[in-house]
């Protein structure tokens, strides 16, 4: 085991059989900042990460592509298309 002081810690990587066995801790995790990447035959295929760490990337990607990606971005949340 890898104990790495001071520097946080990276995202978890599991398949979709071992996440569904335990979707619970993974969003416990996600909540707490540990993301997870979630495979499928080996390949990385989604990301579960908490409320706020999805608030912030959606805060840097509207303020990286200006003014206008916040009226695109209001539109697809009231459509609920989005989680």
């Amino acid at each position: 085991m890898i104990v790495r002081v001071g520097l946080p810690a990276g995202p978890v990587v599991e398949s979709s059989s071992e996440v569904r066995g335990h979707l619970g801790r993974a969003v416990d995790r996600a909540g707490r900042g540990t993301g997870t990447v979630v495979t499928r035959h080996g390949r990385p295929e989604a990301v579960l990460v908490g409320i706020g760490e999805d608030r912030r990337l959606k805060r840097i990607e509207a303020d990286a592509l200006g003014p206008e990606a916040g009226s695109r971005g209001r539109r697809r949340e009231a459509g609920g298309g989005g989680v």
